[in-house]
């Protein structure tokens, strides 16, 4: 679960010409949602956020919670938070969890998040076309994912179960529906031939042509993306599946590879 907080002097969200919330001094709170999220994330946001010492004491130092200053919150839906720009310049939100999961988290973060101030706050509307006005006092900014709070760096780990139900998300959003497994074949032999491509220009004796790219990382990516789809449409768990042929491997190859001659000199000058 990603937020971002802003100190603001006042701010309001209108729908269709109506205004919906509106507070005084206090926070607006943009969260946006993924579908790993769950009750543990909102909790402890909930206990980050009336807790996070963004406002003014008596000396002008940040130094007060907003539970101290008495302020109030209002908590719009952002799932553009999640917006992926490493590809191409549409951002892509693959990420964002889809209504029916995102929808009970958010109104569960929103009514455990009031219970945490000790008043009702503010909201939007999910999904809705909002018009959000807002004077940001500092200007103070903060944001936080709960899946970085134990090292304040992006996360950059991703699970072979994750994604799988990413590329099962996405291609059931954006992708209609799957290819045939056939056709899905086909694509990944001409994906692995993109990247014997490039791996023939880079490491063997041809060159690069004009115009193409040395874009291993993309072609790989390429490569596990249909072999994900075909493991999504086949039934097959790649985690469960992958552990598998690691102990396979590990009791049949222990020794095989340490004890031949034809390795140990190998790479060395």
């Amino acid at each position: 679960m990603r937020i971002v907080i802003q100190r603001v002097s006042h701010a309001s969200v209108t729908i269709e010409g109506q205004c919906k919330s509106s507070i005084r001094k206090g926070m607006l709170i943009l969260v946006g949602i993924e579908e790993s999220d769950g009750q543990e994330d909102i909790d402890w946001l909930c206990k980050k956020i009336v807790n996070l010492r963004i406002f003014d004491d008596e000396n002008g130092v940040m130094n007060k919670s907003i539970l101290e200053d008495g302020g109030e919150i209002l908590v719009i839906s952002q799932f553009t938070l999640h917006a992926s720009t490493k590809k191409g310049n549409r951002p892509s939100y693959i990420k964002a969890a889809k209504p029916d999961v995102s929808i009970p988290l958010y109104e569960q973060f929103c009514k455990d998040l009031s219970g945490a101030l000790g008043k009702e706050i503010g909201t939007g509307t999910f999904g809705a076309d909002m018009k959000v006005e807002l004077l940001n006092d500092g200007p103070v900014t903060i944001c936080m994912d709960t899946k970085t709070k134990n090292n304040n760096q992006p996360s950059t780990i991703m699970t072979l179960e994750e994604a799988q139900k990413q590329v099962d998300q996405w291609v059931k959003t954006y992708g209609v529906r799957y290819f045939s497994e056939l056709t899905n074949m086909a694509v990944l032999t001409e994906e692995v031939g993109e990247l014997a491509r490039v791996m023939a220009r880079k490491y063997g004796d041809q060159s690069f042509k004009e115009g193409e790219k040395d874009n291993i990382d993309e072609e790989i990516a390429d490569v596990l993306w249909v072999l994900l789809c075909i493991a999504n449409q086949t039934g097959v768990d790649i985690t469960t599946a992958f552990r598998k042929s690691m102990e396979k491997k590990t009791k049949r190859d222990n020794k095989r590879h340490i004890n031949n001659p034809k390795l140990k000199d190998h790479g060395r000058e």
